[in-house]
């Protein structure tokens, strides 16, 4: 191996993390506090953007995995948190609470991704990332109540069950305002694990492994905290804010 450590992994997840910290505070800002910002409702920024930078994230820990001295308990942790989001989203904001955001897909993920990796593993690599990544294109759109493409065939998919939410699978009443749910999103952290596989063994690209921004690479490797600590910090700092200088 090249490195111990992937230092350009952290750098990505580094600022993932910050433009994460960005697009909640304008999420906070718009649907907390009022404040007007017509571009925020774009589709491009909503269906592209958003996904994008969740993706990203997803893309990651798939690949960190593969470092991991024990995915599974840092799946357990992880998914601990995201149980403290949803208390505290249900309680301080009921109209916004997260009941499957990205947390609660990392932690699954981790949990899931440590107990299959011996079965995984016996998956040649690139047999394995194509499927997984076929599957995810497969069941991008099954949040929207189908599988496959309405451009060229889809499957409708309804359900009366409350409780599938985490499959993807959702009933008309359902919100959650951060939406992450396991179909598509676990096919695309199972190729993160396969693309980890090459960069474990040194073959990522030469840019991966030096150290380039150490400030940025000691974000990414505390964004766990960073996640959990930035919303309630920054609703505080905005209500501060407003309070000093009201909105006319």
């Amino acid at each position: 191996m090249k490195s111990s450590r992937v230092n350009g992994i952290d750098l990505l997840r580094g600022a993932a993390i910050l433009l994460m910290v960005i697009y909640h505070g304008l999420f906070s800002l718009v649907y907390i506090f009022g404040v007007e910002l017509d571009w925020f409702h774009s589709p491009l920024f909503n269906d592209l953007g958003a996904p994008l930078l969740g993706g990203t994230f997803v893309l990651i820990s798939g690949i960190s995995s593969r470092f991991s001295r024990s995915s599974l308990k840092r799946g357990v942790q992880v998914f601990f948190w995201a149980l403290v989001m949803t208390a505290a989203t249900a309680l301080v904001v009921p109209d916004l609470t997260i009941r499957f955001g990205i947390l609660h897909l990392l932690g699954c993920c981790m949990i899931l991704g440590a107990l299959l990796r011996p079965w995984l593993d016996k998956i040649p690599r690139r047999v394995g990332l194509g499927i997984s990544l076929a599957l995810f294109v497969l069941t991008y759109n099954i949040p929207r109540g189908y599988l496959g493409f309405r451009s060229l065939a889809y499957l409708p998919l309804r359900t009366e069950n409350p409780y599938l939410f985490p499959f993807g699978l959702i009933t008309a009443g359902f919100s959650s305002s951060d939406f992450y749910p396991l179909m598509p999103w676990f096919f695309l952290f199972l190729a993160g694990i396969y693309l980890g596989s090459w960069i474990q063994e040194g073959k990522g690209p030469e840019w991966l492994y030096p150290s380039h921004l150490p400030w940025l690479e000691a974000v990414g490797r505390h964004t766990l905290w960073i996640y959990v600590l930035h919303q309630p910090v920054m609703i505080a700092l905005f209500w501060l804010w407003f309070q000093l200088f009201p909105l006319k």
